[in-house]
């Protein structure tokens, strides 16, 4: 079963939209649009040569990626893995699979085929370069900086097939020289420990070396007084926490349903009720959270937190449903360690469980229900 696709955009009166588009299970996330927004902005006001190149490197970066991710994601199928959700941000995507891999082979395979996109496209341009599109390839190159993207001349503008091959170059060397996750370097170390050492240790080792690296990067970026490469080093140390405590959870809930932890709805208000009504029946009942009925088998997840950021003066006239926090519904059949890693990744307390045939709500799962679980079981 795939997650609903729609569009949603729950929004409080004191937060900036949260809302991201979907397509089955393809999302793209709202940080992307704003930053597509922000460069074209940039590109309007500015209507320089280097707005363009800004805008045109990005364009290339996030194609690549997509190339290197269609890539894994066909290895991924070889192995059995299903892709249950793909999320692409400004600068990255997430790949979210119903399992792990079934051994540090595979693993490395899955690493593996996505540097070789990167080395084929760097091979393509170099060869387009020195035979056909030889008039946009440089006799003679010169890097006058550091080989970084912010910071290699301009002028390479002039040459687009170099251009393309530098981004390549990029991409491929920042994936496969640093050895953190979610990093194809990091997958690959964490595949070679696990032939090694096994996969308790391998995923001790791993995120141990990532952090270190992550620390060493923002060291350089203080060093050097570059703000692009300590935000790298802040984005490897986020991330290696991240992926970390979502292989933890996995590990524990792996083969696990829905169902043996699912409970009762306590609460469940029509969309378009209005927050007074609602505040005063969660109040009277003392539950933090309900769940939000939109029709058409959609729902939201409304709680205090959510309430408390909307003012009191509007509350009587607010409709709950304007508020609450639009999230996918699974069927009581999910398997339970990927709906958990879906929650923590987008920091849901509640997500509703419905019939697979009739859409019908059953219950809910409560977050704080599995993390007990795994606290029990030494994980957190």
């Amino acid at each position: 079963m795939s997650f609903l696709a729609k569009l949603k955009a729950p929004f409080g009166d004191t937060n900036l939209p949260k809302f991201s588009l979907k397509f089955g299970i393809v999302e793209i996330d709202s940080t992307l649009i704003f930053f597509i927004l922000g460069l074209l902005l940039g590109l309007i006001i500015f209507h320089s040569m280097k707005s363009l190149f800004v805008v045109l490197l990005f364009i290339a970066f996030i194609v690549f990626i997509l190339l290197h991710d269609l890539m894994q994601i066909g290895v991924a199928h070889l192995f059995t893995l299903k892709l249950r959700k793909f999320i692409i941000y400004p600068f990255g995507t997430k790949k979210i699979f119903g399992k792990d891999f079934d051994n540090a082979k595979q693993e490395f395979l899955y690493a593996f085929s996505g540097l070789f996109v990167y080395f084929i496209l760097m091979v393509f341009f170099v060869f387009l370069g020195l035979t056909v599109l030889a008039s946009y390839w440089p006799e003679t190159v010169i890097l006058q900086n550091t080989l970084t993207a912010q910071t290699f001349d301009f002028t390479i503008m002039q040459f687009p097939v170099f251009f393309l091959f530098w981004i390549a170059f990029l991409l491929f060397c920042f994936n496969m020289f640093i050895f953190a996750m979610p990093m194809d370097g990091g997958r690959l170390a964490k595949a070679v420990l696990t032939l090694i050492f096994g996969q308790y240790s391998a995923n001790k080792i791993v995120p141990a070396i990532s952090k270190i690296i992550a620390l060493i990067v923002i060291l350089a970026g203080l060093f050097f007084w570059d703000i692009i490469i300590i935000l790298i080093g802040l984005f490897i140390y986020y991330s290696t926490v991240k992926e970390l405590r979502e292989y933890e959870i996995l590990r524990v809930l792996e083969g696990k349903s829905v169902r043996s932890f699912m409970i009762p709805v306590e609460l469940i208000f029509k969309s378009d009720l209005f927050i007074t009504d609602v505040f005063k029946e969660m109040k009277k009942t003392m539950n933090p959270d309900a769940v939000v009925d939109y029709g058409d088998s959609k729902y939201g997840i409304i709680d205090v937190e959510i309430i408390s950021k909307v003012n009191k003066l509007y509350w009587p006239t607010t409709k709950v449903g304007s508020v609450a926090k639009g999230v996918d519904s699974v069927t009581d059949k999910e398997n339970l360690a990927y709906v958990a890693q879906y929650m923590v990744a987008k920091d849901l307390e509640v997500i509703p469980v419905v019939s697979p045939s009739s859409k019908e709500l059953l219950g809910i799962i409560k977050r704080t229900e599995f993390s007990d679980y795994i606290k029990i079981h030494k994980i957190l």
